[in-house]
């Protein structure tokens, strides 16, 4: 297994390797962009927003955090951190769920933490019943909220 890390700055310093292992890979990430690199769907942000690394052959998650993702299970609670002096956002996938049950709570508990939450279905099934469960929460409560879960 090849794994290829690519890293580029905003100042255009641009660097790439491949490595045999997620280890060696995380060492080069993290001498780039940080372990607390700021997770998007397809690269990490270091934290003073300089630097960026796009991977294949693993997970970002795997490169980063050191963990497999939790892809296997069917419901992605995703939360949204606002930028104000910027103008920009972020979203990025805190956890994941086996019930939808367990998903709403913890995107109860973090939502004050946040600036947005949404929950994500990563099966058919999973995408069916949230959208179900999004057309009874439109209809029990006004428009004016950030979040539908």
């Amino acid at each position: 297994m090849t794994i290829t890390v690519r890293y580029s700055a905003i100042d255009g310093y641009s660097r790439m390797r491949k490595f045999k292992t997620v280890e060696g890979a995380r060492k080069f990430a993290h001498r780039y962009v940080g372990a607390d690199a700021d997770l998007g769907t397809s690269y990490a942000v270091s934290v003073d927003g300089i630097g960026k690394v796009t991977v294949e052959g693993c997970t970002l998650m795997e490169l980063i955090r050191g963990r497999k993702p939790a892809r296997s299970l069917p419901y992605e609670v995703w939360y949204y951190q606002v930028n104000e002096m910027g103008g920009t956002s972020r979203a990025f996938l805190d956890c994941a769920f086996a019930t939808l049950k367990e998903a709403n709570t913890y995107a109860q508990q973090i939502e004050e933490y946040s600036d947005g939450v949404h929950l994500h279905g990563a099966t058919d099934e999973a995408k069916a019943a949230l959208d179900e469960q999004a057309k009874a929460f439109e209809e029990q409560c006004p428009r004016d909220r950030d979040y539908l879960f």
